[in-house]
């Protein structure tokens, strides 16, 4: 778990974890104290959500959630997810079964009336656009083609999401969360973006994160704080006597304000 806290005086973040089989929950927490104002947000890749409603609305309740971005759903089109005292906005993934893709958001119902727009960008990017307080927020769920997909499939989910950050950021403050699928390394040209506390493995996924961070004028929170790397890993593949395959494919990436 993640957390990020934003004070009327400054800015204070930590980072801390809750790991779970190869799932990981990242929460980001932004709190103007002066008026009291708060909203937590999380991301979590479930991989499938059927039968899994009580996980949730603990993950919910545990970290005292407000929103929670969820990627691979698995949920065929026009299925959705029903926990008492929440809404559920989402979006089927390509595949006609469910499997292997969908993205969504669990919002808390008291938060409800604070949704502006839920915006469907494609099967990869949904928004979310809260209004907190005088401030404007656009959370973007987001679920990256792997690295093995082909070029253009890639291509096509960063040109879109990076539209839609530049669209979105003139009038709110954006927020991109999710499975990225990439790895964004801490070379030290970019610790002005990843912060100096990040893992030492990059790919083109994580290039693309890069780029559209530095376009855009956001930073990858992941890598500020320094952390055991049992905290700092979002992906976990046991791998039985061998050594377990582990990583960071989950971020939050903030616009800096």
């Amino acid at each position: 778990m993640g957390i990020v806290e934003q004070r009327a005086h400054g800015v204070n973040e930590g980072w801390q974890t809750k790991p779970r089989g190869s799932c990981q929950l990242d929460v980001l927490c932004q709190a103007q104290t002066m008026r009291r104002k708060e909203l937590r947000v999380g991301t979590w890749n479930v991989t499938g959500v059927g039968g899994r409603e009580v996980e949730l609305k603990d993950a919910m309740d545990t970290y005292k959630l407000d929103v929670l971005g969820v990627a691979e759903t698995w949920l065929k089109k026009g299925i959705g997810i029903e926990i008492p005292g929440y809404r559920w906005a989402g979006v089927a993934g390509d595949n006609k079964t469910g499997r292997g893709g969908g993205i969504g958001f669990l919002v808390r119902e008291s938060r409800w009336n604070q949704v502006g727009e839920v915006c469907e960008v494609s099967s990869r990017v949904i928004g979310l656009f809260l209004k907190i307080g005088k401030r404007g927020y656009w959370l973007l769920q987001v679920y990256a083609p792997v690295n093995d997909a082909t070029k253009e499939t890639r291509e096509k989910f960063w040109m879109e999401l990076r539209e839609e950050v530049e669209r979105r950021r003139r009038n709110a403050t954006v927020i991109v969360l999710g499975d990225i699928n990439g790895r964004v390394r801490n070379r030290q040209e970019d610790w002005e973006i990843v912060g100096r506390h990040g893992e030492e493995s990059l790919n083109e996924n994580g290039m693309s994160c890069l780029e559209m961070c530095k376009g855009s004028s956001m930073l990858v929170m992941n890598g500020w704080f320094p952390h055991k790397k049992a905290h700092k890993v979002t992906y976990v593949q046991r791998m039985g006597d061998r050594k377990d395959r582990e990583a960071i494919l989950d971020y939050f990436s903030v616009q800096r304000s």
